[in-house]
């Protein structure tokens, strides 16, 4: 970032703030500053030709310096200068599109160049994204759906093309390819493309926080984002919810998608009409449409309107003479024979296409049909750089163009700009044919790319080329060397060049199922936070993490032979339970809370705000904003779809967790509301505070119902009980209070902590209840009598949250010591210890699963144990 400032000297002057790349970024003037890049350079353009109106007389001249001067430094403008007689006149003119000229497309669907203009369907297209928003809609979906070979990427590509689209999205028009099966490494690969596209770097980006850099991204653009080639809406688990004037378009075959996207239009992709089916065909076969013969109607016949299959079934046509050929081969076609199911009625057009051209190949260049079935080698929805052919085919020069070239005039494939994709029916129909001599086809491949790498132990100087390292090791084990791809990612220079070349979840997917939750797997997971923005402490976080065994000897060996700071022991050694650390906060996390389903986690945190994570992959939902003030406690309503968080900006606030966009403020507390629970209805909420007291709220009205008061000190916490009509609240008074919420009259005080109580939870039949205290102790109390039932001691320092297992039969204390505990109720002894490397201020359990948040900003999700040890440890 670079600075300016002009005007003249001992009056008002401005600075300009210019971005590397030479584009204005913010204006100051005086204490105010501008921003928005149109009013920039208005105002800039305001100031060369009318310094009158800015300062007050004709001062042109005296400001040249200035102007040459903003000229050098911003890269978006030139001057011309003209001297005349009556002095200098600056002549500007803008090097990039006018500001509102549309930046089209950014990143283009890899689809023939030449498309059938099919305005019919393009137009039902076109309707559905150039519609207007409802009041309060926070996203514009659209799906188009309909049978593989249909056309819908040629269609969503038309839309794209289209200026009225690029018009309502004029920040660009953005493509990716989603897939069948796509992996979590295909997936971010993807989603890197979006920054990319619009000029920006997506270093620092992480898997985690994907939504919401691309929620940020939306937020102030208008964007279209395609998302081509969609089986399964779980993959779209990242997608942005929140896109302002921005929009999404799916392309796929699933047409219950709908159902899984509220708001989303579907429309339904169109087969060609007649006149459109006979102009694709005329143009493949390079012949005029009323020159067709006779022939080609029972072309027609076979390709059934498919788009992909008329397309292939004109590039057959080579010769005038070989129309009849042609629809006598797709008359005769025995595509049963070679593994298709017959039942596969939607695509067995498109099949009997492929398999006729295939074997016309076979008559022609039997060389180049060998190397198409050679082809079944590569993984679904995978661009493939053109130069992979050459070690495909094992070929030297620019031979391996040649063949590319005819297949690809016969739509067995796509090539263009360097990158070869299959269509998913081509890669099914390769498959299916050579599914017998599969181990045989890998392992020619790999033997082949062994060549270019040396010997075995040389893989990691192989050839960065977009293929070899992203795909290697799962071509290993298709051609049978399992053992070697298992050695292969335990040694640190594959391990290094991977992560170079590509990202840490790539890396991650190397590991076979039985080495997935092996130490080293688990370690690399477990530092994924880190390598992630710092791939060059691949081996320090290896010996901090990895403790010395027989399968990691060598790695270990290969780490500390790397210069730099070494640990000399794996301090940061995590507790095989440990499945994954989610970092995202900037500062401490106050508190989790768990979906009823336990897939997704809300957590609260001293930067003011709330995180919601998808527990499987990791990633970061949404962030909630709103809060002025730490946010000190969040619950969520039965049926996970509101949340109620407590703040010490003195409020309350009811979030929708679809959108993100709070629903209501509640405000009526004089000092910071440290905790709140809701009413098993999800009608009602109870807040705690600091100001001595409770305060039960009505959620739909916002008021407040009643007050109670009664305790000497902050209120910390509060719990209710299953029927929602008493409530337990923790003070810094070292009590705990039992109240009737109806009435609003206290029914019980516990008295026998020596310190202020932090937290207690309530037995899920509502008779017990366990309270933890700063004086490093929980009790279980009786409700009923309001007696202590008995004192779990084992910390050595502040408790500070408690929660129970859904049978309440166990407990998990979280304490300022930096470990959680879990407890056995009946005997109060410890049946487990996890140690973090910070104090742990939050907790959650389910029964399969613990989420914690420690004051480092982290949150860590470990396994449940299955049973208590036989020898239970004794208290500490």
């Amino acid at each position: 970032m670079k600075e300016i400032w002009f005007g003249p000297e001992g009056e008002k002057r401005f600075r300009l703030s210019v971005d590397a790349h030479g584009a204005a970024t913010a204006l100051h003037a005086l204490d105010k500053e501008i921003t928005p890049r149109r009013q920039v350079l208005e105002l800039l353009a305001k100031f060369v030709f009318h310094p009158e109106q800015w300062f007050g007389g004709d001062r042109k001249g005296q400001y040249r310096s200035d102007v040459k001067e903003i000229r050098a430094l911003l890269g978006h403008f030139s001057a011309i200068e003209n001297q005349r007689s009556m002095g200098y006149r600056f002549a500007w003119k803008l090097h990039t599109p006018p500001l509102n000229q549309p930046r089209g497309v950014l990143r283009a669907l890899n689809v023939p160049e030449w498309k059938l203009a099919r305005e019919g369907a393009l137009n039902k297209l076109k309707s559905a994204l150039l519609r207007q928003t409802d009041d309060g809609q926070t996203t514009l979906l659209t799906a188009m759906a309909g049978t593989g070979g249909i056309g819908k990427s040629v269609l969503a590509q038309l839309a794209m093309d289209d200026i009225e689209i690029q018009q309502r999205f004029p920040d660009g028009i953005i493509a990716l390819t989603i897939g069948r099966e796509p992996t979590v490494p295909q997936v971010e690969s993807e989603i890197r493309q979006i920054p990319k596209a619009l000029g920006e770097s997506p270093q620092g980006w992480e898997w985690s926080t994907a939504r919401e850099e691309l929620e940020a991204i939306f937020a102030t653009k208008k964007i279209l984002l395609v998302l081509d080639d969609v089986w399964d809406h779980k993959d779209l688990t990242w997608r942005p919810r929140i896109l302002g004037q921005s929009a999404i378009l799916i392309t796929t075959r699933d047409s219950e998608v709908g159902a899984a996207f509220p708001g989303l239009q579907l429309v339904e992709a169109d087969y060609l009409e007649p006149g459109e089916d006979r102009e694709l065909l005329a143009h493949h076969s390079g012949i005029p449409v009323e020159s067709l013969p006779p022939a080609s109607e029972r072309i027609l016949h076979h390709c059934n309107r498919l788009a992909y299959a008329v397309s292939m079934a004109g590039s057959m046509v080579e010769t005038p003479e070989m129309w009849n050929a042609v629809a006598e081969a797709l008359e005769e076609s025995r595509i049963h024979q070679i593994g298709i199911p017959r039942e596969d009625t939607l695509h067995r057009n498109v099949y009997e296409v492929i398999h006729t051209s295939v074997e016309f190949l076979a008559k022609t260049d039997p060389e180049c049909q060998q190397r198409l079935l050679q082809c079944s080698v590569f993984p679904d929805d995978t661009a493939i750089p053109e130069s992979v052919f050459a070690v495909l085919w094992d070929t030297h020069g620019s031979d391996y163009h040649i063949t590319l070239n005819r297949l690809a005039k016969r739509h067995l494939l796509t090539w263009q700009h360097g990158v070869v994709t299959f269509h998913d029916l081509q890669m099914d129909y390769l498959r299916s044919r050579t599914a017998e001599a599969k181990p045989t086809a890998h392992a020619r491949f790999v033997n082949n790319y062994q060549k270019r790498c040396g010997q075995p132990a040389d893989w990691a100087l192989g050839p960065n080329d977009g293929y070899l390292f992203q795909n290697l090791v799962n071509h290993l084990w298709q051609a049978g060397r399992g053992e070697e791809a298992s050695m292969l990612v335990h040694r640190l220079p594959w391990l290094e060049a991977k992560l170079k070349h590509t990202h840490i979840n790539a890396l991650l997917a190397d590991f076979c199922d039985h080495d997935a939750n092996a130490p080293l797997a688990r370690g690399i997971r477990q530092a994924a936070h880190i390598l992630e923005r710092h791939p060059d402490v691949l081996a320090q976080q290896i010996l901090a993490r990895v403790r010395d065994h027989r399968k990691v000897e060598n790695l270990l060996t290969e780490c500390r032979e790397r210069k730099g700071l070494q640990p000399q022991q794996p301090s940061l050694e995590a507790d095989p339970a440990l499945i994954r650390t989610l970092a995202g906060h900037s500062r401490l996390v106050l508190h989790v809370a768990l979906t009823p389903d336990g897939q997704r986690a809300l957590s609260a945190s001293a930067d003011n705000t709330l995180k919601l994570w998808n527990l499987e992959s990791g990633e970061v939902i949404r962030t909630l904003t709103g809060h002025s003030g730490p946010v000190l406690h969040v619950a969520l309503t039965p049926d996970g779809q509101r949340a109620l968080s407590a703040s010490d900006d003195n409020t309350l606030k009811l979030w929708n967790l679809e959108s993100g966009e709070v629903i209501r403020t509640l405000a009526g507390h004089s000092d910071r509301v440290l905790h709140v629970a809701l009413t098993p209805d999800g009608q009602r909420a109870l807040s705690a505070s600091y100001d001595n007291t409770l305060k039960l709220w009505n959620l739909e009205s916002g008021e407040v119902i009643r007050t109670l008061t009664g305790h000497s000190g902050p209120v910390q916490h509060v719990a209710l009980t299953p029927d929602g009509q008493r409530a337990l609240s923790a003070s810094d008074d070292n009590t705990l209070k039992l109240w009737n919420l109806e009435s609003g009259e206290e029914i019980h005080t516990l008295a026998g902590h020596s310190r202020p109580v932090w937290h207690v939870a309530l037995t899920p039949d509502g008779q017990r209840a366990l309270s933890a205290s700063a004086d490093t102790t929980l009790k279980l109390w009786n409700l009923e009598s309001g007696d202590e039932i008995h004192t779990l001691a084992g910390h050595s320092d502040s408790v500070w949250h408690v929660a129970l297992t859904p049978d309440g039969q166990r407990a998990l204390s979280a304490s300022d010591d930096n470990t959680l505990k879990l407890w056995n109720l009946h005997s109060g002894e410890i049946i487990a210890t996890f140690h973090a490397d910070a104090a742990i201020y939050r907790c959650a359990v389910e029964t399969n699963r613990i989420v914690a948040g420690d004051a480092s900003g982290r949150v860590h999700i470990l396994l449940m144990p299955t049973s208590p040890p036989s020898q239970p440890q004794p208290p500490q």
